[in-house]
């Protein structure tokens, strides 16, 4: 019983994680700084975490100032200093309880 809660609660989480990471791909997708860096593709990306592995599709751009691609391990490239304090993990994941904040 105490091994099916475990990988229950792997699920769970592994679903919270990948919800909060497409959150903020999509959220560096749409505030990044449109004239350097040009969205080109989605790249698999499997990552091992302490409730398994899980993959996610991480976008990659392509940085006309310096000439090569950026992946978004490097948030504070893409985006800019105005849109730094909006980001709101969380905000519309699936696996929230209604009223928490």
């Amino acid at each position: 019983m105490v091994q099916n809660l475990f990988q229950e609660l792997q699920i769970v989480y592994q679903n919270i994680f990948i919800s909060l990471l497409d959150e903020l791909d999509e959220w560096l997708m749409n505030n990044r700084d449109y004239k350097r860096f040009e969205n080109r593709e989605k790249q698999k990306c499997t990552i091992a975490t302490m409730f398994g592995e899980v993959t996610i599709n991480r976008s990659k751009y392509f940085d006309r100032e310096a000439g090569h691609r950026v992946g978004t391990n490097q948030p504070a490239k893409l985006i800019t200093k105005k849109s730094r304090k909006s980001f709101r993990p969380l905000r519309s994941c699936p696996h929230r309880r209604q009223g928490s904040r």
